[in-house]
């Protein structure tokens, strides 16, 4: 399936294989300087559940990248960012995501037999520290895209 952006027009299509697991992204030289993650370790776990990939669309910076899919994060003008990966996800929601059968099926297509198991192992060992990030990034985007009038 091909489909674009409907803001930016950049392209949107199948990755070579499906993305899933606790995997760490590397931030680009940019990304390490960008206010969203400035401060943040260079790579970082996140949880990716993903297939399709993108190309930047003109004018954006990358910002991370993880060796499967090279854009992972980016910012298009001053405060608008894309992440391909997920930082909101709360054990909750890991486990709600566990219960749908065709979600389960696929960690098990692609992580092998008690994928699901695995990927929420996983996910619980790490869980804190994406919580942080995930945090972090939140709140730096918040102040970003709504700064205080002063």
């Amino acid at each position: 399936m091909l489909t674009r952006h409907r803001g930016l027009g950049a392209r949107v299509y199948a990755g070579p294989e499906p993305e899933v697991g606790v995997l760490p992204v590397t931030l680009t030289a940019e990304g390490a300087a960008d206010p969203l993650f400035a401060g943040l370790p260079r790579s970082f776990p996140t949880l990716q559940w993903h297939g399709d990939t993108f190309d930047l669309p003109e004018g954006a910076t990358l910002l991370a990248s993880s060796p499967a899919f090279p854009n992972q994060a980016f910012r298009y003008g001053r405060a608008a960012y894309g992440i391909q990966f997920h930082m909101e996800v709360l054990p909750e929601m890991a486990r709600e995501w566990a219960r749908v059968p065709e979600y389960a099926g696929s960690a098990d297509r692609v992580l092998g037999e008690g994928g699901m198991g695995r990927l929420l192992a996983d996910f619980d060992g790490a869980e804190a520290g994406m919580r942080a990030t995930g945090r972090a990034m939140f709140e730096r985007w918040a102040e970003l895209a709504v700064p205080v009038a002063r």
